[in-house]
């Protein structure tokens, strides 16, 4: 672990450290669906150590996520928390909203804790992070910290799949998806809409399906709920068009 006394801070201009801090993360989350290639992690390793101890926050974010996600390395959350904190204080929007989740979660050192959770996710929305939006959906759909409201719950959802929209990251267009679908199905802020719904859930199943086939570790859950709930929808859909036509032969 990179110690406190090298973090300088210091930029040259012979240096871009947040292209280092881009070049290393592309290649040590995007080489998750691929064979660990120790050369490769160590160049990227090599590159984001530099970074982070130049003081860049993106750098920083990704460090964290390493440990996060156990890249080369056993997972460990309290470093990850560690980085993640120190690359949010620099205001690192990512690593904001992934303070965020750590306090939702009570990962690491940390406990659960709502009122900071929702104040790391408030503040990674209003710069622009879908996650962090979606989160504050689900803090409002469930009560959490903030008082229940469906409605509210929907919009951020809403706003969320607004940000995403165009390039349908991995990491956020499928849990996006899937609670635009939930709430179309289940009434939740919204009239119910099968069809949008299952459209909607589908997109998450098949996002979903990519990002565990990429390695990601935490997906296998939220894959089979969508999977549960895609197949509700399809029969509630189908019992539905059933009603239709008997009323039609009527």
């Amino acid at each position: 672990m990179i110690e406190e006394k090298e973090i300088h801070g210091k930029r040259t201009a012979e240096k871009n450290y947040e292209g280092m801090a881009d070049v290393a993360g592309e290649i040590l989350f995007g080489r998750l669906s691929r064979p660990f290639d120790e050369k490769l992690y160590q160049m990227a390793m090599d590159l984001l150590e530099e970074a982070v101890k130049a003081g860049n926050a993106t750098a920083m974010c990704n460090y964290g996520a390493v440990f996060y996600n156990g890249i080369g390395t056993p997972q460990d959350m309290d470093k990850a928390v560690y980085w993640y904190g120190r690359a949010a204080g620099m205001g690192d929007r990512t690593a904001i909203s992934n303070m965020g989740y750590m306090h939702y979660y009570g990962r690491g050192p940390l406990c659960v804790n709502m009122e900071k959770a929702y104040r790391f996710f408030s503040k990674a929305a209003l710069l622009g992070d879908p996650s962090a939006v979606y989160k504050c959906g689900d803090m409002y759909l469930k009560g959490q910290y903030v008082g229940k409201d469906e409605k509210t719950a929907f919009s951020l959802y809403c706003s969320a799949f607004r940000i995403v929209s165009e390039e349908k990251p991995l990491s956020a267009y499928p849990d996006i998806c899937r609670r635009i679908a939930t709430c179309l199905h289940k009434g939740l802020g919204v009239e119910i809409d099968l069809q949008t719904a299952r459209n909607l859930m589908a997109e998450a199943v098949g996002g979903f399906e990519q990002r565990l086939q990429s390695g990601d570790r935490f997906t296998q859950g939220v894959l089979a709920a969508a999977r549960a709930e895609l197949e509700e929808i399809e029969s509630e859909l189908a019992y539905t068009r059933v009603l239709i036509e008997q009323d039609d032969e009527e």
